[in-house]
Parts: C-alpha cells; sequence; structure tokens
C-alpha cells in the first residue's frame, strides 16, 4: 500500500526465502501476487539467492523482473589475473540466462558486491572487520561484473550492495561490502554515465 501510495518505481515482493519458494509453494506464491497486484500497480520482483533458489522459482511469470541475489565466488585461487576474474563471471552467465530465456523476462541484479578486501572474489559478500582494507580487489571484481553483464540482453541492472542511508559509513577504512567513499564508487560512476545498451526487445 505504502509502495503505490508513494509511487515507487518497483516493489520487492521478498528476499532469499529459499525454504518457501520451492514448486511445493508455487500456487501460495501466485496468489500473494495476485493480491499485491490488486493493491500496487508498479512493477514487481523477487529478489532470489544465487545459490539454488533462483533455478528453483517456477511463478517468475508472475513478476515484471528476475531478482537475483549473487554472491558467486569468482575463483577459489588466492592470486588471480583480471582475466581469471571475468572469465570467474562468465561462467554464471548460461544459467541466468537459460532462466529468463525460459519466462522472456528480464533480469535485475536485487543484490551484489564484494567487499573491501584483499582476495575478496573467494566469498564476497563475508566481511571481517579485523582484516585491512584493501581496495584494488574490490574495483577489480566491480569491473569484471560490469563488463561480463552489462552488454547482456536479458540484463536490465544492478543493485550494489549496500549503499548506506547514512554518510558516515564506509570510507577509506572500511572493510565492508559498500562501495560509499572508496574507488568502487568511481567504477559505479563510470558505468552509471554509459549509454545503456540496446536490448533487442525480446524482454
Amino acid at each position: 500500500m505504502l509502495a503505490e501510495i508513494y509511487g515507487m518505481d518497483i516493489f520487492c515482493i521478498g528476499t532469499e526465502l529459499m525454504k518457501t519458494t520451492g514448486p511445493e509453494h508455487e500456487q501460495a506464491w501466485r496468489y500473494i501476487i495476485q493480491q499485491i497486484k490488486q493493491v500496487y500497480k508498479g512493477p514487481l520482483v523477487y529478489a532470489a539467492n544465487w545459490w539454488l533458489e533462483y533455478e528453483q522459482i517456477r511463478f517468475w511469470d508472475e513478476l515484471d523482473y528476475l531478482g537475483l541475489n549473487c554472491y558467486a565466488p569468482l575463483s577459489d585461487k588466492d592470486n588471480v589475473t583480471y582475466k581469471e576474474l571475468k572469465k570467474g563471471a562468465e561462467r554464471y552467465i548460461p544459467t541466468i540466462a537459460r532462466v529468463a530465456r525460459d519466462f522472456n523476462k528480464p533480469v535485475l541484479f536485487t543484490e551484489i558486491g564484494f567487499t573491501s578486501t584483499a582476495h575478496n572474489w573467494k566469498e564476497p559478500h563475508k566481511s571481517d572487520r579485523r582484516a585491512t582494507p584493501y581496495f584494488e580487489d574490490q574495483v577489480r571484481c566491480y569491473r569484471a561484473i560490469f563488463e561480463t553483464f552489462w552488454e547482456q540482453d536479458w540484463f536490465y541492472g544492478f543493485y550494489w550492495w549496500k549503499w548506506p542511508t547514512y554518510m558516515e559509513d564506509g570510507g577509506l577504512n572500511s572493510t565492508g561490502i559498500t562501495p560509499a567513499g572508496k574507488p568502487a564508487a568511481k567504477v559505479i560512476q563510470e558505468w552509471y554515465s554509459k549509454t545503456s545498451p540496446e536490448k533487442n526487445g525480446q524482454f
């Protein structure tokens, strides 16, 4: 109701509710979505965990976007080249694309990010406040993700996790996952300043 009253651009109906989104609960979710549509008239998305949940959902056709919370590792090695990081990201394209084409829906990365620590590609979401801040690997991972997914015809956007609502979060003393006040924020600015890639219209 609040989303409708305030004209929100998009409404996320749930996030990583993995134990409830399997085929056995499909009809329950369809009922919930229909109830939501009676109140909110804008586009809908569900934010699925990248590990298995994204593939198991059968009610995607009721939504406007496929939402993917993606903290998938890009490599399990301690030292990698940029080419290897990109290859690590590219290995997820077939699965993401298959589901997008099965349901003929565009994909929003409803969460994606990397901590500002060394070797963050191994466990992108893992936070360690005792670690030493290290920004080069965060920048490399951001660039690898942008270059891998930006031109895909099913790709419709990133929500980088997480941009704070309070400005004191982040900065050059932070090892957390936010890009705020860090070199990675300039990567976002660079790519979001580009003209959006042309889509072929199938979505």
